[in-house]
């Protein structure tokens, strides 16, 4: 009798989490509410390195607001949707960074201007008509 009780916890101990896309990424993750991190500006590969945190912006279902870090300067505002077309209303703080303000105010300018947006395969695409402008992936959480 011990040994089915010891089998069946250790069963329990080792179903799989429910929490498992938190872990290691997710490729359903929906574009309000995930932190989407900047890996592509207008056909250039985003480095992070030499920014204080990476370049990102969230949308937030409720209130339809947005958010983000832009490479030296934090931002937020609201959003508004047209079918796949996104229109952002922005405001940023206006700190100066060294080397990073180009980048900064390229990624405001993209968000900025209204944008389609697309899911594919865990990525989120913001094209301006067929060119993608910036391609994004979802943060991944390493802890609660």
């Amino acid at each position: 009798m011990r040994m089915l009780f010891f089998f069946m916890l250790l069963g329990l101990a080792c179903r799989p989490s429910n929490q498992i896309g938190e872990l290691v990424g997710n490729n359903e993750r929906p574009f309000e509410e995930t932190v989407w991190l900047l890996v592509e500006l207008n056909g250039k590969d985003i480095s992070t390195v030499g920014t204080i945190k990476p370049i990102s912006v969230r949308y937030q279902k409720e209130g339809k607001k947005v958010s983000g870090f832009a490479g030296c300067n934090s931002f937020s505002g609201t959003y508004e949707e047209d079918g796949s077309t996104i229109s952002n209303h922005l405001a940023a703080t206006r700190m100066f960074c060294e080397g990073l303000m180009e980048t900064e105010t390229e990624f405001l300018k993209v968000l900025s201007s209204p944008h389609k947006h697309k899911l594919e395969n865990g990525d989120l695409y913001m094209r301006d008509k067929n060119t993608v402008v910036a391609k994004f992936i979802a943060e991944v959480r390493t802890s609660k």
